[in-house]
């Protein structure tokens, strides 16, 4: 199945992480260049998360972190290797037992009911996405895809070189008494094999899917946690994010077997909560090859004392454990953007062992070398051990990203910036070879960008998604609208 894009380009937007508390910086101090999603493929959409790139809903972008006043980098944990602090094995026994005893140290229905009402956002749960409101494209979807769809010769699933070779393997840790250890998937499910539990729990993964259910835990999240108003609380937009994705669900091939708990495809999917019939907690996860990718978590704002952040953070862990156990592969856990001066961001680093994307050479380093880094330098390459100069002398980590006026030159510019963000080619010196394999299609039809009528005008946009996108442009079809 081919991706489909449209180029969108480089825009600059407030950002939701140095502001006062609960608010967006007052200017445009956030730069990113990105497109929007017809469809994708799982599989190129783990290419490209791989190289620093993050959706929101169909727009997916990468941020120019030389740029931009908060650097944000790919995290992802090795789950087969994870060993759970003490902190996050005690979290989840508290948990367990709250299920099964209706007892919890922080939490009581009085007092939920008052947290509930004066509620607060916690570190744990605080991961809005950065990225630019960007309106969709008109796009006829069904035509498209049925131009595009003529061309294709195939629409195989690519398969896992490591899924015959893969272990089965248990994320263990020694618990106090002898020959005891703890073991993730049996302690996520032993509260809800519990027999006579003062509570019934129920978790379960389906297809991502709109209900009037999921809409109003969202709002309530939204209202109670974030403190929007719930006049701002619409249906297209809890859609437009977390519901109608662009991925395109396509079969997991276990060699061990299928639990009838695990995902039967790659694709975009919601994680339910349920607590005596009642949803508390919904997570958004994409199941990518090899991944588990953490969009979004929802709660009911009742339930915050329980610290569901942190739960589900184990719950996802231990899906992708039981995954690899299956025969589907190495699964990582890919816990989104990471910021190294967030407080609100440094919940994730308790996971490990973790592993930060160099944006400038698409490689992954441990946490621990990564952070060596960041505390020198806001924004560096992991492989240099220091900051990136860009032209003119200005250091990211001197200048401290945009001046947040609005006055950057580059903000109002679709086009991308000289030198162009990390990562990405020079739109103006690209290789030909690249170019003439490059996919072009409208609503008639598709063709090599070599072969195509382009207006001149287009020329610079699809430059700029091909420098952005890189070798891997080849992958994709860019639809011109």
């Amino acid at each position: 199945m081919a991706s489909i894009v449209v180029p969108i380009g480089y825009s600059g937007s407030s950002c939701g992480y140095c502001g006062e508390h609960g608010q967006r910086s007052a200017g445009k101090n956030s730069y990113s260049y990105g497109f929007w999603a017809v469809q994708l493929s799982c599989q190129d959409y783990k290419n490209l998360i791989d190289t620093g790139w993050r959706r929101s809903g169909a727009y997916v972008y990468n941020p120019d972190r030389a740029r931009t006043c908060c650097p944000q980098y790919t995290i992802k944990l090795d789950a087969a290797q994870f060993k759970p602090s003490r902190s996050l094995r005690q979290e989840l026994h508290r948990f367990n037992r709250w299920v099964t005893t209706d007892r919890h140290p922080s939490f009581s229905e009085e007092g939920a009911k008052e947290t509930a009402n004066h509620g607060t956002a916690s570190a744990i749960d605080v991961d809005m996405p950065s990225a630019p409101s960007i309106a969709a494209p008109a796009v006829d979807v069904a035509k498209v895809e049925g131009v595009a769809a003529k061309h294709e010769e195939s629409d195989d699933l690519p398969t896992d070189s490591h899924a015959q070779t893969t272990p089965h393997t248990q994320v263990t840790h020694k618990r106090k008494g002898k020959n005891n250890t703890f073991d993730l998937v049996e302690c996520v499910k032993e509260a809800q094999k519990a027999t006579d539990a003062a509570h019934n729990l129920h978790v379960s993964l389906e297809k991502a899917s709109y209900t009037d259910e999921k809409f109003e835990l969202f709002s309530k999240y939204q209202v109670g946690i974030h403190h929007e108003t719930p006049s701002e609380q619409r249906q297209s937009s809890f859609k437009g994010f977390l519901v109608d994705g662009p991925l395109k669900y396509a079969p997991i091939q276990y060699t061990h077997g299928r639990q009838p708990s695990l995902p039967s495809h790659y694709g975009q999917y919601h994680h339910m909560y349920r607590v005596d019939g009642r949803l508390i907690a919904m997570g958004v996860v994409d199941i990518l090859p090899q991944c588990v990718s953490s969009v979004y978590l929802m709660y009911d704002p009742l339930y915050q004392p329980l610290n569901l952040g942190k739960i589900s953070a184990l719950y996802e862990i231990a899906l992708a454990t039981e995954m690899r156990a299956a025969g589907a592969g190495p699964v990582d856990v890919y816990m989104g953007y990471y910021i190294h001066d967030c407080v609100k961001m440094k919940y994730k680093a308790a996971y490990q062992p973790s592993y930060l994307l160099d944006a400038q050479t698409h490689t992954f380093y441990s946490y621990k070398e990564a952070a060596e880094t960041l505390d020198k330098h806001r924004w560096a390459s992991f492989a240099r051990g220091e900051n990136i100069k860009l032209d003119g002398g200005i250091k990211r980590g001197d200048e401290g990203g945009g001046d947040g006026d609005g006055s950057d030159e580059d903000e109002d510019d679709e086009n991308l910036p000289s030198p162009p963000p990390a990562g990405f080619l020079d739109p103006h010196t690209l290789p030909k070879h690249l170019l003439n394999d490059i996919k072009i299609l409208d609503n008639k039809s598709m063709a090599l960008l070599t072969y195509f009528t382009l207006p001149r005008s287009y020329r610079p946009q699809i430059n700029d998604i091909v420098a952005a996108l890189g070798e891997k442009a080849r992958d994709f079809i860019l639809l011109i609208t």
